[in-house]
Order: C-alpha cells, then structure tokens, then sequence
C-alpha cells in the first residue's frame, strides 16, 4: 500500500500556479503541470523500516534506507586503535643487492646500502655464475655493418693479397741482408 507524500511542499500560489512550478522535494524533481506531479506522487512507496514515515520513489527509498537504517548508518566514522602496527617494509640493509647476486661482486662495495649475503647458496645459481664468468672472458661476435657485409668480398680479397705478399716476402728472404750488401750497422 502507497501512503501519501508527507514531505511534499505545499500547494503552490497562484504565481507559482502561473509558472507551473511543482515541486517533490525528496525526489528533486520538478514538473510543469500539476497532474504530472500527481501522477509521480503516486508511484512513490514508503521506507519499509518500522516507525520511518519517510516516502519517496523507490530508487530513493532504497537510498534512504541504507543511509538512515542501514549497516553504515550510525555515529559517523569511527577510529581503530591500532599501537605499533605499521608496516614500514624491510629495511634496505636486509634486501639483498642485486648486482651482487648477479656477479658476485659490487661496484658500490662497503658503500652499498644492500645485504651482500647468502649471494649463490644453491647449485643452480653456482651453474649461473660459471656461465657468466665464461660468457665474459669469451670474445663475442661483433655485428657486421650493412657496409661490411657489402664489402665483405672485396675486403677478403685484399687480405688474400696481402698474405701473399707476407709469405713471398718471407720465403725469398727479402729484409735478410745478403754478404753483397754493404749495409753499415750503426751503434
């Protein structure tokens, strides 16, 4: 059963009669004609908790409801107490470095911040270390130009004729010098 709008505003006056100016407050809502308003004040229902008068549609019934009657209503925001229990997270001193696990060593040294504990405890991490140990002492590939490989031909070409040259010079002996040079030897 729909009781009627308690909290509607008085009939309006003539000037506001004249304006067509009608008005439902805990709606908020306004209408031109008066039989507009009397047909929304029709499909309002009344809040459901006992002792409440309070009427409205229904979207803001069910609002008023969770305000006024509901789990959150009450005294307002309330405050926890809770001593000592912040959480500030680990302190830098306990995080391990990552450069140190990864290399075994620090450029920072005794100027890092971070643990330099328990770097390679297990025998995978030690397979990782000897991996990159190797992986630096190894000389790596150098990537060829667009321009080098162009060339590339050409460039071994000229290497081929420059050993060449190495090895007749070497055989025939070139820059040995012979008894007929008269070569003076300065000391």
């Amino acid at each position: 059963m729909k009781k009627p709008n308690q909290q509607l505003k008085q009939p309006p006056t003539k000037s506001q009669q004249s304006h067509g100016d009608w008005h439902c407050e805990p709606c908020e809502k306004h209408f031109a004609m008066k039989s507009q308003f009397d047909a929304h004040v029709l499909t309002h229902e009344a809040c459901w908790a006992p002792g409440c008068d309070f009427s409205a549609s229904k979207r803001v019934v069910t609002s008023h409801h969770q305000t006024a009657h509901g789990q959150y209503a009450g005294s307002g925001l309330k405050e926890i107490e809770v001593e000592g229990q912040k959480f500030h997270g680990p302190s830098l001193s306990s995080i391990p470095c990552k450069q140190f696990v990864a290399k075994g060593t620090c450029k920072r040294g005794d100027e890092c911040n971070f643990a330099h504990t328990g770097a390679l405890s297990t025998a995978q991490d030690k397979a990782k270390q000897q991996y990159l140990k190797l992986q630096a002492t190894q000389v790596k590939e150098h990537k060829s130009s667009l321009l080098r490989k162009l060339l590339a031909k050409d460039i071994d070409k000229e290497h081929r004729h420059i050993l060449q040259s190495f090895r007749y010079l070497v055989e025939h002996q070139f820059f040995q010098p012979t008894p007929d040079d008269d070569v003076e030897v300065l000391e």
